[in-house]
Formats: C-alpha cells, structure tokens, sequence
C-alpha cells in the first residue's frame, strides 16, 4: 500500500477510534445508546485483471497461502476441516491495530466461484462471494460482500464504502502477484 494511502486511513481510523471513545463516554454519562453496536452494510464491486482466470482461482483457492500472500491481514490460518470442495478455518486477521480470530467456510466452485462465509466471531453471517468470468484481457472479478460486524469490527463498517472498495481492490492485488507467473492447477 502507498504510504499516502496509509496515511489517509490511518487519519479516518483515527477519527473513527476518536469518536468511539467520546460516544461511548457521552453514553455512559447520559445514558443513551449513540454508537451502534452492529453494523449491517452490503458493497459490490468488479474489477478486471490480467490474470488468468485458473491462476487467481487457484491463488484464491489456496488457503493455506493465506499468511504469505495476503501477510499484511492474515496472521494465521488453522484448517478445522477438509473436504474437496469446502474447507473450514479459523483465521486470525490482522488491520492496522485491529486484531480478531473468526472460523470461515470456504466454499469453492472450481474455477468459477469461491465463497467466504463467516460462522464464529466479529464478523459472523459475513459473506464473501467472488464470481470469476473469463473475459479477453484475463479475468473479471465479481465481488458481493455481505457484512455484518460487531464488537471491534464495527469500526471497519463506519468507514465509507468508497474506502472500502479501494480496500477490497488492495487485498485482491497479491493474489493477481502471487497468481501473475504461475501456472496453476488446483
């Protein structure tokens, strides 16, 4: 990520951290509920890459490269359970000063769908669903995120879905570098 980048959302985390303290003390003071507690929000976004269209796949269908790949938000993956085409895991995901563990189902359509469905944690009913199309430059990537956040993630859903889609974009870029000069086969 370019350092401006970070700079600009380390300044909107750190605003949004900024009011969480001074809602939840107005709260306690006066006693009203200002500051959700869950957070509801749905993004959808595309985007084209130059990838082949089995090479993300697999990238993305690679779990257990999760920590190298994408080793600025994911600290560690433990698979709970296997099979071909569903994997259980608890993941440990990292972002900025956030840190939390959620168990997520990965459900994967080969070469054409792979779905993330948080079941346990901050982020439980989450849903993740990637569509990969062939098109003539590489592949298109269709993204729609269903999240629900709650307890420390609820700062992530006050950030503003422009921010958000960007975000989305950054973490899809390893997987395109990882991806870029491999011939995959999953």
């Amino acid at each position: 990520m370019k350092k401006q980048n970070i700079i600009i959302v380390v300044y909107i985390i750190s605003i949004v951290v900024s009011s969480i303290l001074v809602t939840n003390y107005m709260n306690q003071e006066i006693g009203n509920e200002l500051f959700p507690t869950s957070i509801s929000k749905k993004i959808e976004m595309t985007k084209e890459s130059q990838v082949k269209k089995i090479n993300i796949y697999c990238s993305m269908a690679n779990i257990k490269n999760y920590p190298i790949i994408l080793s600025e938000y994911i600290s560690s993956i433990k698979i709970i359970n296997q099979t071909e085409n569903i994997v259980f895991a608890e993941e440990e995901i990292e972002n900025m000063w956030i840190t939390t563990k959620v168990l997520a189902k990965h459900t994967f359509f080969p070469y054409d769908r792979h779905v993330i469905e948080i079941i346990d944690g901050d982020a439980e009913s989450s849903k993740i669903d990637i569509t990969f199309e062939k098109i003539e430059s590489g592949t298109r990537l269709k993204s729609k995120i269903d999240m629900e956040l709650k307890g420390l993630l609820v700062v992530l859903g006050l950030i503003p879905n422009e921010q958000l889609n960007h975000a989305i974009i950054t973490v899809f870029s390893p997987f395109e570098n990882d991806a870029m000069n491999k011939d995959y086969s999953c």
